[in-house]
């Protein structure tokens, strides 16, 4: 959502239900995209973070079109794309080199161009960010039920226990329950 997507710009300045104040800024967006290179959110400094016309203006990947899109050769995120794939070495956060590997890995064209070598500045918190885009999360819930089904299949197979593994077992559910 860093980007103004150029299909729902159109699509809500077409529409009739905007409000006035996005109405007001239509001007200075107009402006503004004759201007910029990349309608980048950042350029905006007249524009408050929680303003809701950004929303309107904004893709995420998902509302994205893709090549469906009447616009995808006129795309700003696209053009980025583009003189990125071209450059030689690209200076990326964490959480971009995370989100491109997420995409890449869900079966979404990457973000960043292929590399062989990347350099980490600042990685102290590399490993939290790593987790948090690859991490799996368990609910309590889910642990109980990953007990009990172990459970069956140990009476159901009459499988041998050990003493450790059923008090871990126990353990689990009665810890889970609290």
């Amino acid at each position: 959502k860093n980007y103004l997507c150029l299909n729902r710009y159109n699509q809500s300045v077409d529409s009739s239900s905007l409000n006035r104040d996005v109405c007001v800024r239509k001007d200075e967006l107009e402006k503004w995209l004759t201007e910029t290179t990349f309608a980048d959110r950042s350029e905006l400094f007249w524009l408050n973070d929680d303003d809701p016309g950004w929303d309107l203006f904004s893709s995420t990947s998902e509302q994205c079109l893709g090549t469906e899109c009447s616009y995808w050769n006129k795309c700003y995120l696209n053009r980025l794309r583009r003189i990125a794939h071209k450059t030689k070495l690209i200076i990326v956060n964490h959480h971009l080199f995370f989100a491109d590997l997420v995409l890449k890995k869900e079966g979404f064209n990457s973000i960043l161009p292929r590399r062989k070598v990347v350099v980490f500045d600042e990685a102290q918190s590399i490993e939290d960010i790593a987790t948090r885009y690859f991490g799996k999360r368990l609910g309590t819930q889910q642990l109980v039920n990953f007990a009990n089904e172990v459970d069956k299949e140990v009476m159901k197979n009459e499988l041998l226990v050990s003493d450790s593994l059923s008090q871990a077992l126990s353990d689990l559910k009665s810890e889970a329950k609290i």
